[in-house]
């Protein structure tokens, strides 16, 4: 939430008007969506953000964001979502395999992460950060791990 506030100056408008900040430029419009991309100094690291008004009710859109076995249905660059271990309360161990050829990146991208999802007044939040934890799989040949 941060880095959107950030990026759009604490004003979403700006982000949804193709204006941004912080490092972040406008890269294109896909499906009614915005998308911004961020150069960081290491060149193993990106950073992408789609932006858009999605006009459903907050909680349909919620329950759809959530479910993680859902994903590929509005997220074409999944490839593979699996929930490796539920652990309860709203936190997942997920696996992703991503089809980054889309984002002009050569090698598909595998992540290991912990979700949480929360909810605080009228504000939803799924955060997911990537992980070690032994019973995930293993890195393989055919994708580069990655890390958000």
């Amino acid at each position: 939430q941060a880095e959107i506030m950030v990026a759009s100056v604490n004003n979403l408008r700006n982000l949804l008007n193709g204006k941004s900040a912080a490092g972040w430029r406008y890269h294109c419009t896909e499906k009614g969506i915005l998308m911004f991309y961020k150069k960081y100094t290491s060149p193993t690291k990106h950073g992408f953000m789609g932006v858009g008004l999605i006009e459903k009710p907050l909680h349909c859109v919620w329950c759809m964001v959530k479910d993680h076995s859902k994903r590929q249905l509005y997220d074409k660059t999944i490839k593979t979502v699996e929930v490796h271990q539920q652990l309860g309360n709203g936190i997942e161990l997920v696996y992703l395999v991503n089809d980054t050829s889309v984002c002009y990146l050569s090698q598909p991208r595998d992540f290991c992460c912990i979700s949480v999802e929360a909810k605080e007044d009228q504000q939803y939040i799924l955060a997911m950060q990537s992980i070690y934890e032994e019973s995930m799989p293993r890195p393989v040949k055919e994708f580069v791990r990655g890390e958000m």
